[in-house]
């Protein structure tokens, strides 16, 4: 005599099942989604002038947090702001610090672009891992990183409150840019016309950057 399984019982293996593998793939997501997160939540963050001030406290020549910590290890003090190599590495690391969260969604957003069978065939052809990169992940992300590092190039020209809000373009001028030079030259010098010209100078820099960005995304 056959025996037949109950229907209730396979419809309760079935929705076991289902309920097994949306918590695996909820999981995966949520994984893969960790970095988006905390990059948008960190990007979010740094694009207020607050996080500059902040950064100013942290690295004050004298009571700055990290020259506190310095000297507990009888270190420092550095002059992150006083000393003109340093007050340019301070410039420069905080930037990228404001910048590094917009650059990582896009570029985790091109990634999810690329065909993940590509990859399979790659594996299949026996190609290592930096194989894989060179003829699978960076076809994928050539176009956009281009348009990213020409916008990061004109965000930079125009950028004034992180090197003004650190240094006010000092010491001797190192931290000075095109948009701190007409701001000084318009509102501390009073000569409006040398500001516009520097400010005009620095329309004309970013116009041919947007132009060359606009002609390799119309190329590619």
């Amino acid at each position: 005599m056959s025996t037949q399984p109950d229907t209730n019982d396979i419809i309760t293996n079935d929705v076991t099942t289902n309920d097994s593998s949306t918590s695996n793939k909820n999981n995966t997501l949520s994984r893969r989604d960790f970095l988006k997160y905390s990059a948008g939540a960190v990007g979010a963050a740094s694009l207020s002038g607050v996080t500059i001030v902040s950064w100013r406290w942290m690295i004050q020549d004298q009571h700055g947090t990290i020259n506190v910590i310095l000297g507990w290890f009888h270190l420092g003090p550095i002059f992150f702001l006083s000393d003109t190599k340093w007050a340019v590495v301070s410039v420069i690391v905080i930037k990228i610090w404001r910048s590094f969260p917009f650059m990582m969604i896009s570029l985790i957003a091109a990634l999810q672009t690329i065909d993940a069978s590509l990859y399979e065939a790659a594996r299949i052809d026996g190609a290592g891992r930096w194989a894989a990169f060179r003829s699978v992940t960076f076809p994928g992300i050539r176009n956009i990183s281009i348009i990213l590092w020409i916008l990061m190039t004109i965000w930079s020209v125009n950028d004034f409150e992180t090197p003004f809000l650190l240094t006010q373009g000092g010491p001797s001028n190192a931290t000075e840019n095109l948009m701190i030079l007409a701001y000084k030259d318009t509102f501390a010098r009073n000569t409006v016309g040398s500001g516009a010209a520097v400010a005009f100078i620095s329309l004309i820099i970013l116009m041919i950057l947007a132009i060359v960005m606009m002609r390799l995304r119309n190329r590619n």
